[in-house]
Protein backbone atom coordinates (compact mmCIF):
# COMPACT_ATOMS: atom_id res chain seq x y z
CA UNK A 1 0.00 0.00 0.00
CA UNK A 2 1.33 3.42 -1.27
CA UNK A 3 0.61 6.47 1.89
CA UNK A 4 0.44 9.39 -0.03
CA UNK A 5 2.27 12.28 2.43
CA UNK A 6 2.50 15.87 2.09
CA UNK A 7 5.85 17.33 0.87
CA UNK A 8 7.08 19.62 3.62
CA UNK A 9 8.50 23.00 2.39
CA UNK A 10 12.19 24.02 2.35
CA UNK A 11 11.07 26.60 5.65
CA UNK A 12 9.54 23.59 7.96
CA UNK A 13 12.39 21.66 6.95
CA UNK A 14 14.83 24.45 8.13
CA UNK A 15 12.90 24.47 11.29
CA UNK A 16 12.66 20.54 12.00
CA UNK A 17 16.72 20.81 11.47
CA UNK A 18 16.95 23.34 13.93
CA UNK A 19 14.93 21.79 16.52
CA UNK A 20 16.61 18.68 15.97
CA UNK A 21 19.79 19.80 16.26
CA UNK A 22 19.45 22.88 18.72
CA UNK A 23 20.89 24.94 15.87
CA UNK A 24 19.73 28.20 14.41
CA UNK A 25 19.86 28.62 10.72
CA UNK A 26 20.88 31.53 7.85
CA UNK A 27 18.52 30.50 4.98
CA UNK A 28 18.79 32.76 1.42
CA UNK A 29 17.27 32.29 -1.38
CA UNK A 30 17.01 33.78 -4.67
CA UNK A 31 13.44 32.56 -6.74
CA UNK A 32 14.57 33.76 -10.41
CA UNK A 33 18.41 33.81 -10.05
CA UNK A 34 17.84 30.24 -13.07
CA UNK A 35 16.33 32.94 -15.40
CA UNK A 36 18.96 35.90 -14.79
CA UNK A 37 21.33 36.22 -17.75
CA UNK A 38 25.19 34.95 -17.24
CA UNK A 39 26.10 39.02 -17.32
CA UNK A 40 23.54 39.73 -14.64
CA UNK A 41 24.66 37.20 -12.57
CA UNK A 42 28.43 38.15 -12.48
CA UNK A 43 26.96 41.51 -11.55
CA UNK A 44 24.77 40.45 -8.66
CA UNK A 45 27.75 38.22 -7.47
CA UNK A 46 30.22 41.43 -7.66
CA UNK A 47 28.68 43.40 -6.09
CA UNK A 48 27.06 40.59 -3.30
CA UNK A 49 31.13 39.63 -2.55
CA UNK A 50 31.20 43.85 -1.05
CA UNK A 51 28.56 42.45 1.83
CA UNK A 52 28.94 38.56 1.79
CA UNK A 53 31.75 36.22 2.73
CA UNK A 54 33.63 34.23 -0.13
CA UNK A 55 32.31 31.03 0.62
CA UNK A 56 28.72 32.02 0.58
CA UNK A 57 29.35 34.08 -2.78
CA UNK A 58 30.65 30.43 -3.88
CA UNK A 59 27.56 28.84 -2.82
CA UNK A 60 25.46 31.52 -4.49
CA UNK A 61 27.65 30.79 -7.87
CA UNK A 62 26.93 27.27 -7.49
CA UNK A 63 23.35 28.00 -8.16
CA UNK A 64 22.35 26.45 -4.86
CA UNK A 65 19.63 27.81 -2.33
CA UNK A 66 21.75 27.56 0.69
CA UNK A 67 21.80 27.75 4.61
CA UNK A 68 24.82 28.46 7.38
CA UNK A 69 24.31 26.77 10.78
CA UNK A 70 24.58 28.58 13.59
CA UNK A 71 25.11 28.17 17.24
CA UNK A 72 24.40 31.46 18.52
CA UNK A 73 20.92 33.54 17.29
CA UNK A 74 23.42 36.59 17.29
CA UNK A 75 26.04 35.95 14.88
CA UNK A 76 23.25 34.49 12.59
CA UNK A 77 21.34 37.81 12.78
CA UNK A 78 24.24 39.77 12.66
CA UNK A 79 26.08 37.37 9.24
CA UNK A 80 22.50 37.95 7.91
CA UNK A 81 22.07 41.53 8.16
CA UNK A 82 25.50 42.68 6.92
CA UNK A 83 25.87 39.97 4.13
CA UNK A 84 22.16 40.44 2.24
CA UNK A 85 20.81 43.55 2.38
CA UNK A 86 17.22 44.87 1.85
CA UNK A 87 15.53 45.07 -1.19
CA UNK A 88 15.51 49.14 -0.84
CA UNK A 89 19.09 49.03 -0.90
CA UNK A 90 19.87 46.81 -3.58
CA UNK A 91 20.88 48.31 -7.45
CA UNK A 92 17.55 46.68 -8.67
CA UNK A 93 15.32 44.01 -7.90
CA UNK A 94 17.88 40.85 -8.99
CA UNK A 95 20.76 42.13 -6.22
CA UNK A 96 17.66 40.99 -3.39
CA UNK A 97 18.46 37.53 -1.44
CA UNK A 98 15.35 36.83 0.49
CA UNK A 99 16.94 35.90 3.67
CA UNK A 100 16.18 33.96 6.60
CA UNK A 101 16.79 33.48 10.08
CA UNK A 102 15.55 30.69 12.11
CA UNK A 103 16.11 29.83 15.50
CA UNK A 104 16.50 26.64 17.91
CA UNK A 105 12.78 26.50 18.64
CA UNK A 106 11.78 27.21 14.26
CA UNK A 107 10.89 30.25 14.94
CA UNK A 108 11.84 33.11 12.14
CA UNK A 109 13.67 35.31 14.01
CA UNK A 110 15.14 37.55 11.17
CA UNK A 111 13.94 38.53 7.28
CA UNK A 112 15.91 40.80 5.66
CA UNK A 113 12.98 43.46 4.81
CA UNK A 114 13.04 46.87 3.85
CA UNK A 115 13.32 49.29 6.55
CA UNK A 116 10.31 50.68 7.62
CA UNK A 117 9.61 54.07 6.43
CA UNK A 118 8.93 56.96 9.21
Amino acid sequence: MIIVTETLSVYELAGSHCVMNNKCLLYWEHPTWATLTDAKKTEVLTWLSDYCDEDVVEAIRGERDCCVEYTSEEVAVLNASEWFPPRASCPDADHYFRTLVFDNNAEIIFENLDPATP
